[in-house]
């Protein structure tokens, strides 16, 4: 019966060790898959709130209109190298980790436009906390 009042004794490192285990399983990636992606023919780029994107793209020949969205892509690099005769370029890097259950992410975002010009100003909306701001940029010739 000894060996059992000494095991009880412990039981604060078990649960420290315990908890220690749980964090890092949890918050230690297990797994990194990148995928590359260029979408070539994007018609309409929206941001939907700072970092996470949307693309439309229409192919010629085809009637249906692609969506693809983005998330937690941060700010775009933008070029202004597109042939004149071919659409806007989208490239990035999709980053899937498997980290406590899946989590998602864009890096190396790029805008591939014809001019300057096709950058607009447009309405947005951002939920912070309890309080909803919004407002409206415009570009400044």
């Amino acid at each position: 019966m000894k060996w059992y009042r000494e095991l009880l004794d412990l039981w604060p490192f078990f649960l420290c060790f315990t908890i220690l285990a749980l964090f890092i399983i949890c918050f230690t990636p297990i797994s990194q898959t990148k995928k590359e992606v260029e979408l070539d023919s994007v018609v309409r780029i929206f941001m939907r709130d700072y970092g996470n994107y949307t693309f439309y793209s229409q192919y010629d020949g085809d009637d249906r209109v692609y969506q693809y969205s983005t998330y937690k892509a941060g700010s775009p690099t933008i070029y202004v190298d597109a042939p004149l005769d071919q659409g806007v370029r989208v490239k990035f890097t999709e980053v899937y980790l498997l980290w406590g259950g899946m989590y998602y992410k864009t890096e190396n975002l790029e805008f591939h436009l014809h001019r300057v010009e096709e950058v607009n100003g447009a309405g947005w909306q951002r939920q912070e906390g309890k309080i909803t701001r919004t407002g409206q940029t415009t570009v400044v010739e």
